[in-house]
């Protein structure tokens, strides 16, 4: 299990999406690689990565309007968000610091 903080800044909180840092990119796989996330209880299963956003192919988790209203509900603005991966089963767990 990796374990990392996102500060949520103005697209981050709005947008549906994270950056992965660099140090942590050999972990996740290929572009439109699917990943799981788990806000709380519920799971979202269209979430995959993209590695095609960012200049230096850093890991970009897209999830939508779904983690977007989450993530609002739960934070505000320049909170930190803790995630969670399980490099074995492809799953994210985001939760509140």
């Amino acid at each position: 299990m990796i374990k990392f903080e996102i500060i949520l800044g103005k697209a981050y909180y709005k947008q549906g999406f994270f950056n992965i840092r660099k140090k942590h990119s050999e972990i996740f796989g290929p572009h439109l690689d699917p990943i799981k996330i788990f806000l709380d209880e519920k799971e979202l299963d269209n979430a995959y990565v993209n590695r095609t956003a960012n200049i230096n192919n850093t890991p970009r988790i897209m999830a939508g309007v779904e983690m977007t209203r989450w993530i609002q509900e739960n934070f505000k603005e320049k909170d930190i968000m803790l995630v969670e991966f399980d490099t074995k089963k492809k799953i994210i767990t985001l939760k509140n610091k």
